[in-house]
């Protein structure tokens, strides 16, 4: 790969981390839509708002 352990390293780690941040991120996304699920038309008040270009 023509590059040394001390270039390769401080990279290697921020994406590590930066991986770590995310999975973390994710399990407390998922743990909040646990807790409290999104009802059935939570949503829905806005389907009528979107513009999808079918018309």
């Amino acid at each position: 790969m023509n590059t040394t352990r001390s270039d390769l390293t401080p990279p290697a780690l921020r994406s590590a981390i930066k991986d770590i941040k995310t999975k973390g991120l994710d399990k407390k996304h998922r743990a909040g839509y646990e807790r409290h699920p999104v009802a059935k038309e939570e949503f829905g008040v806005w389907r009528d708002e979107q513009a999808w270009g079918d018309d």
